[in-house]
């Protein structure tokens, strides 16, 4: 004699309703995670911008003291942020020679237009 034992246990379907409910709740968690994340790295970027000084964020302008340029990067590294500013300031400071050496040729090539009139003057 054999015996047989059958049992089961029956939940109902979710409905199309169910679900939708149960998506959209998943769906308001993820944008309330996401409005977080945003705050938490918005207060991240205004402490970082407080904490670089004012010179850098306004650098001096250029004068007879000499050519001012600031490089600023973020990393994960140091190493890497640390060499990223430096080439972004060492590439400002070409810039703005390259315009002081194209302000120097002109007024050098006026003054050799004045001497060669002059010269021409007096011949």
């Amino acid at each position: 004699m054999g015996i047989s034992l059958l049992a089961g246990c029956s939940t109902p379907s979710p409905t199309a309703a169910d679900i939708a409910a149960q998506e959209a709740e998943a769906m308001a968690i993820r944008m309330e995670a996401e409005k977080q994340r945003l705050s938490a790295e918005q207060k991240l970027v205004e402490q970082q911008l407080n904490n670089i000084p004012l010179w850098a964020l306004n650098p001096p302008e250029h004068d007879s003291e000499g050519i001012y340029a600031v490089g600023i990067s973020d990393s994960k590294r140091a190493d890497v942020a640390i060499r990223k500013a430096s080439l972004q300031a060492q590439f400002e400071l070409a810039k703005a020679y390259q315009q002081e050496l194209i302000v120097m040729n002109a007024h050098t090539f006026r003054i050799m237009v004045r001497l060669v009139f002059l010269s021409s003057i007096r011949s």
